[in-house]
């Protein structure tokens, strides 16, 4: 767990006079690489530049600090219109998934959403159901160029530059600082004075992702410098289609030299994921893959020619995968993250216009924070059948393996729709547990076997969205296994919720773990430790079988009569307690909340439901003595 101090406005304001600290390029050269906040009262032309609206926050709403925040860092844009979170009417047909119907568009309802359809303006959900702060990075004149040179200007000075009015740019009167340093430093003013009890959510769009990557790594190098709080460093990180490249960028990343940019953002992200991942904030990766289906001439083993329709997939920015080092490093970085391949083809109607806006999985994501728009899909809260799978405003869960899921048999029912897939509806602490873990989007086609723990297993082939909805058929590569996961956290204001900020998990903590049958018989007994974050992540592989149908000596079967899991934590520190308060409610809700009430936390498999995961997070506060 990392500690900061409170970040001082004063460091960004102070008068002309104080030793200004000025762009930190120029600051490494001479001062052995040492890293300081950026005076913005010294940045050349900001003022004229914020005037004119942009490098600036629009906030949807006012800021209310009971709430969540999220901040959207924008990609590039094809003109100088203001970014909005509003689907264009022009460029989407939308799915009306109770009545099969196209072109439907759903009215505001300040009671609260019918799930039937989307409405257009997709910051309704964000304000009114997920019920967030909600504000826009606004950096267009930036953003109105070619990537390449937006990536550069994201990291240097030479290539600095932005479209004006008349639509030439202006290279002259610009900031003299890279667009990472000055956007973080503009976030740290921002949220200056603003009380922060919930979660800070950055999402990224194109190279808006690279931006929101880089300021979150940024704000952990201060952080270790004492500059700033833990506070202001985001809980989550959504990637929408990141700006991936392997070639040499021929540049060095100021406040980390270490940073690899000679294989391209691929290299940049890798290691700047290694860093702002270990100290606590939860990233997910969203790449849209548009499939476009050909027909093609195929010879059978009878020598006879067919016609076979055959789909090709483009991901949003093309680049070969294919090679040693392409995928060494695409591989690295998705062990990271919880990453989702979208499959779809209905924007091979939108114009080249907004194709080139590369926004396609940024409104997937920003749709999907209310859910599944599919109501077979898990129970309604209001339902006689209600396991609190879902959301709050009977928001539906988006799952992985939806067919597994909602297809138990009575034993297993209480697990119905309780295994998530990726999304901006996924609760974060469960999103963690799914680092690691890459899904792509497959749909039922037939039965297949039982599997060792007697539950149906099923072939699957490629789903391909062909309209514009949140629920998409995910699949995960998590197969033949369990994870049990959680946090060791310090929940430092009482409240028996993981809201504390993203550096609150204790790293390096021992869980102790046992695995009986219910009568008492061992069958494991192991310990694990908490990384740097303070998450721990239990596998528990699948017993197999062989020719004979007889079962391995190695792993686990969890059916018939149940086995039991023992979990087990001492606290190291006489400064803490167990956080006895167990908060009930909303699975939802409680998969963020604690599970162990002391030291010990014991639960039964009498079932095993569709690879899935458990969440079991043991809260120590401060101890407080008028209470102990």
């Amino acid at each position: 767990m990392r500690k900061g101090k409170k970040l001082l406005v004063v460091l960004m304001l102070v008068a002309i006079s104080i030793v200004a600290t000025v762009s930190l390029a120029s600051c490494n050269s001479k001062e052995e690489d040492k890293v300081t906040l950026l005076n913005l009262s010294e940045v050349q032309n900001l003022e004229t530049i914020q005037n004119q609206g942009d490098l600036t926050f629009e906030w949807l709403r006012n800021y209310n600090s009971t709430r969540p925040t999220m901040i959207l860092f924008h990609g590039e844009t094809t003109s100088m219109d203001r970014y909005s979170l509003e689907l264009d009417s022009d460029e989407y047909t939308l799915y009306d998934s109770v009545n099969n119907e196209t072109n439907f568009v759903l009215s505001k309802d300040s009671d609260g959403y019918d799930n039937s359809a989307l409405d257009l303006d997709l910051a309704y959900y964000w304000l009114n159901v997920a019920q967030y702060n909600v504000a826009i990075f606004h950096w267009e004149s930036f953003t109105y160029d070619d990537t390449n040179s937006i990536s550069s200007k994201l990291y240097t000075v030479p290539k600095m530059r932005y479209r004006k009015e008349d639509g030439e740019f202006e290279t002259d009167k610009v900031p003299k600082v890279a667009l990472t340093e000055l956007a973080t430093n503009l976030y740290l003013k921002e949220m200056d004075g603003k009380k922060i009890n919930k979660e800070i959510r950055f999402v990224g769009n194109g190279i808006g992702s690279n931006l929101a990557l880089s300021i979150t790594n940024l704000l952990d190098v201060y952080n270790e410098n004492n500059l700033i709080s833990t506070e202001y460093i985001p809980n989550r990180l959504a990637l929408n289609d990141p700006y991936l490249t392997s070639e040499n960028m021929y540049l060095s990343i100021d406040w980390d030299k270490n940073i690899d940019t000679t294989n391209g953002t691929l290299g940049l992200y890798n290691d700047m994921l290694t860093k702002v991942t270990d100290t606590g904030t939860v990233v997910e990766m969203i790449e849209e893959v548009t499939t476009v289906a050909s027909t093609q001439d195929v010879v059978d083993e009878n020598n006879e020619t067919t016609q076979k329709t055959v789909y090709s997939n483009d991901y949003s920015y093309p680049m070969d995968r294919s090679t040693a080092k392409t995928k060494e490093l695409f591989d690295g970085i998705t062990s990271k993250l919880a990453y989702l391949k979208l499959s779809q083809d209905y924007s091979e109607k939108f114009s080249d216009k907004y194709i080139g806006c590369h926004r396609i999985a940024l409104d997937w994501y920003l749709a999907s924070v209310f859910g599944s728009d599919d109501e077979d899909i898990g129970y309604n809260i209001g339902s006689e059948n209600n396991t609190n799978n879902g959301g709050e405003k009977n928001t539906r869960p988006i799952l992985n393996d939806r067919k597994a899921t909602d297809d138990l048999s009575s034993t297993a029912a209480s697990y119905r729709g309780k295994n998530y897939g990726v999304s901006a509806w996924t609760p974060t602490v469960y999103t963690r547990a799914l680092r690691g873990i890459r899904f792509s989007l497959k749909k039922y086609s037939s039965n297949a076997t039982s599997d060792v723990h007697e539950n149906m297993r099923y072939n699957y082939t490629d789903y391909i969205m062909n309209y514009f909805r949140t629920e998409n058929y995910q699949k995960s590569d998590q197969t033949d296994y369990t994870l049990i996961t959680g946090y060791v956290y310090l929940d430092s204001n009482a409240d028996g919720f993981i809201n504390d900020g993203a550096t609150n998990g204790l790293g390096g903590e021992t869980i102790d773990f046992e695995i009986s049958t219910k009568e008492g018989k061992e069958i494991a007994k192991f310990s694990v430790k908490t990384a740097e974050d303070g998450f721990y992540s239990i596998k528990l592989a699948d017993k197999v079988k062989d020719a004979n149908g007889d079962l391995s000596t190695e792993g686990y079967v969890f059916n018939g009569t149940g086995v039991t899991m023992k979990l087990t934590y001492y606290i190291t520190s006489n400064k803490y307690v167990y956080q006895k308060t167990i908060s009930t409610g909303i699975y939802y809700n409680t998969i963020a909340a604690q599970n162990f009430s002391t030291e010990k936390c014991e639960f039964t498999f009498n079932g095993y439901y569709a690879d899935a995961i458990t969440v079991k997070n043991c809260l120590i506060r401060p101890e407080i003595t008028d209470e102990e």
